[in-house]
């Protein structure tokens, strides 16, 4: 029995429509017609004939990663880690949130989502051990916001990302507190560095000052930064 008779995705189902008309994107990937800039490309080839490069890398990454991972954390928000201690490389931001998810979540655990939400990220839920909790974000007209009747109560860790993914929701602070409350949270912060036409801009959500977040970041192929955050 072939894979695709024994489990069958609505995401594959639009992406094979998607190739299949011409002049389509692939926005569940994120493709575009962009390609990276000029040095990431230039860097990536030189790195193919470098020995450092061609092997297995530390299990927690390159150190010089890490520590520009650190130097890009200070610099967005103004916290200090530990490149040795407090920063893991992963293969891609899907493995970190499912590590994540995997270290905090004690099977049969409700983790509280945001409806609508990115699927991979309830995805990653079940495939911890978690049961899905969601919190409706309602179109208000103007955007869609949180319907704070719908927070559940009982969540021990909340798996959310703002912007939202596939609203663009950028949660307000009161909106911050009230789906977080006291929750572990992780972070999805593929979004949360946007392209403006003046540059990159660090997204409005407001975090509480009391909470310290984890962090590990992930360079996709279009030299985005995706963060998960810990308290």
């Amino acid at each position: 029995m072939s894979v695709r008779g024994t489990m069958r995705m609505t995401m594959a189902d639009m992406a094979d429509l998607a190739d299949a008309t011409p002049g389509a994107y692939r926005l569940e990937n994120a493709d575009t017609y962009l390609t990276p800039p000029a040095h990431v490309l230039e860097a990536t080839r030189a790195a193919v004939g470098v020995d450092e490069f061609n092997s297995y890398p530390p299990l927690r990454g390159l150190r010089s990663l890490r520590e520009a991972i650190a130097a890009r954390i200070r610099e967005d928000i103004g916290v200090e880690y530990d490149p040795e201690s407090e920063i893991v490389v992963t293969c891609g931001a899907g493995e970190s949130l499912l590590n994540a998810l995997l270290a905090t979540v004690t099977p049969g655990e409700r983790v509280l989502l945001t409806n609508p939400t990115y699927s991979g990220m309830a995805q990653r839920v079940r495939l911890a051990g978690g049961v899905q909790a969601f919190t409706n974000l309602v179109d208000d007209g103007a955007r869609w916001s949180l319907d704070p009747a719908s927070v559940p109560t009982d969540c021990r860790v909340a798996l959310i990302a703002s912007p939202c993914m596939p609203t663009g929701t950028v949660f307000t602070r009161a909106e911050v507190e009230t789906l977080v409350g006291d929750s572990l949270v992780i972070f999805n912060g593929a979004a949360d560095r946007r392209c403006t036409p003046t540059g990159p801009r660090a997204a409005t959500t407001c975090w509480s000052t009391s909470r310290r977040p984890g962090s590990a970041r992930t360079r996709s192929r279009r030299s985005c930064c995706a963060r998960r955050r810990l308290p």
